[in-house]
């Protein structure tokens, strides 16, 4: 497929943070005159205005959703100028649906423009909250995608309306970063969404492995963190004049080595592959028959009732955009497993693709060793270096080797966001301590191995009140809060662990706001509830 329209008049367009320009428009507290535009009304946000223009307005929400339907220039956008640029499936939805916002999103807006006092929209109502919300769901697990185009969403309306990720536009090329990234993916993640980032694609302007860098330098890395996605390669059709026919003026060949250099680039840095998004029929026509990159999810662009035909090398999608129309903002997808296999996707580095392969990294032949830059070694067919590999975007870069000749013989490597991994042969497992963290610092200020004993598990959170929590093998479980009541351990092997424990640990009595202390011949420790616990061990 191939694009059309791209003579449309791109307007004023100015993509900037709603929040902000609400402010503004509020402090100018005038109402200038109002200009016709016949486009107005084509537009999600039109009738707020009742076709017409002002500086008032387009002070409150950008042009684009007020004027007018997107057209693409023949140019790819650049940071700071007035064109989103393309969005995910550019290639196969009709040019009106790249603005398009749900009705509640789009409600959000014209509430936005009366609360400035835009005059037109005083008078305009939100379009009823249910017909959209009642579209066609295929079964699955709902999800949608957005970029410069939708900076109005309402998340917490989109979550109501069952989805359940999103993924957010970050950059394009090498030029260009979108505005409204950082609002969409911090809304997504607070409105109870996995999240993700994605980088549209131009192949012949610069290398993979550059475009890569400039994806993950703004945004679109990952981490284990439970809640973020691998990041999105949206490579499709081109949707520039000026960088030549739907497959960028490049052979299967060199797009099969720039996908290839993007996605080794993402999986060193991150420690992982990304997510791949195309059409079939741009794959097939400009890749050709090919299974090297089944070891990628595939997010697949079809707007019908049936995922049809897939790209070659996957036996099944894991993502299917399903239509650029609703019932979500921007786009709406949907994922074809189960929830336990989505959210593996999330967190695990090695996930395997629902239609496709294994990804190599995730099992290391017997002596295969990672060295850094630094010269720094990690053994990846061991426990630690096994552990490290799964989730390298979190951990960092090695700082020393692997060293063992610790307590009951364990062995331990740090690595450079501040985690150090342990593994002991008696059965304690393999688990990293945030030495950069107030738990970390804690256990590190006990004595290490030496003094609480060696992490049970990697540090958790979530507890009540947003409380962490980490365990470790001598009896000890170091608790912190982010309301003040410190980083304490209880000794939950002795009597007032065991009496705190059975009051429902953090639920009952609260967390420990000291650390066990010595009272007369046994101990003492307060807690948070209001409790003082005495025992004699």
């Amino acid at each position: 497929m191939t694009f059309t329209d791209r003579s449309r008049p791109l307007g004023r367009l100015r993509r900037t943070l709603i929040a902000a320009l609400c402010c503004t428009a509020l402090a100018l507290g005038t109402t200038p005159a109002l200009a016709q535009d016949p486009a107005v009304a084509n537009a999600p946000l039109g009738p707020a205005t009742g076709g017409q223009e002002s500086a008032q307005a387009r002070g409150v929400v950008p042009e684009g959703d007020v004027l007018r339907d997107p057209g693409l220039p023949a140019v790819p956008p650049t940071t700071g100028g007035a064109n989103p640029g393309a969005t995910l499936g550019q290639g196969s939805k009709p040019l009106g649906e790249t603005s398009h916002l749900s009705q509640e999103s789009t409600a959000a807006g014209i509430s936005r423009l009366q609360q400035a006092g835009v005059p037109q929209a005083a008078a305009a109502s939100a379009p009823p909250a249910t017909g959209e919300a009642a579209a066609w769901k295929p079964a699955g697990i709902l999800g949608m995608d957005v970029s410069g185009w939708q900076p109005t969403v309402d998340w917490a309306a989109e979550y109501r309306n069952g989805a359940r990720f999103a993924y957010v536009k970050t950059t394009e090329g090498t030029g260009y970063r979108s505005p409204s990234f950082n609002g969409q993916y911090t809304g997504a993640a607070n409105a109870g969404m996995y999240r993700g980032a994605y980088h549209f694609a131009l192949p012949s302007v610069s290398s993979g492995a550059a475009q890569a860098d400039y994806f993950i330098a703004n945004g679109g890395g990952w981490t284990a963190d439970g809640r973020t996605m691998p990041g999105l390669l949206d490579v499709e059709f081109n949707p520039y004049a000026s960088l030549g026919n739907q497959c960028f003026n490049m052979s299967p060949a060199q797009l099969k080595s720039w996908i290839t250099s993007f996605a080794n680039r993402y999986l060193q840095k991150t420690g992982r592959y990304p997510m791949i998004y195309t059409a079939t029929s741009w794959w097939n026509s400009c890749i050709g028959s090919t299974s090297e990159f089944n070891h990628m999810p595939l997010h697949l662009a079809n707007y019908s009732g049936s995922v049809g035909p897939l790209p070659s090398g996957w036996s099944t999608h894991d993502v299917w955009q399903y239509s650029a129309s609703g019932p979500f903002s921007g786009d709406s997808n949907v994922y074809r497993g189960s929830a336990a296999q989505l959210r593996d996707l999330v967190v695990n580095a090695a996930h395997k693709p629902l239609g496709g392969r294994t990804p190599a990294h995730a099992a290391a032949p017997s002596g295969q060793v990672y060295t850094s830059g630094n010269g720094r070694q990690v053994k990846l067919s061991g426990a630690i270096g096994t552990k490290w590999n799964k989730a390298r975007g979190t951990y960092g870069e090695p700082v020393n080797n692997e060293s063992c000749g610790l307590v009951q013989s364990g062995c331990f490597q740090t690595f450079s966001k501040g985690y150090t991994i342990y593994w002991t042969p008696n059965g304690t497992g393999t688990n990293a301590v945030k030495t950069w963290g107030a738990i970390g610092e804690k256990w590190m200020q006990a004595g290490y191995e030496r003094g609480y004993g060696y992490p049970l598990h990697d540090e958790a959170c979530g507890l009540t009140g947003g409380g962490c929590y980490q365990t470790f093998s001598n009896g000890y479980t170091v608790y912190w809060t982010p309301f003040g009541t410190g980083t304490h351990a209880v000794y939950t092997w002795g009597a007032i662990g065991k009496q705190w424990m059975q009051a429902g640990y953090e639920r009952g009595y609260g967390y420990p706001t000291t650390d066990r202390q010595r009272s007369g011949n046994g101990y003492s420790q307060r807690f948070s509830g209001g409790r003082t616990l005495t025992g004699a061990s």
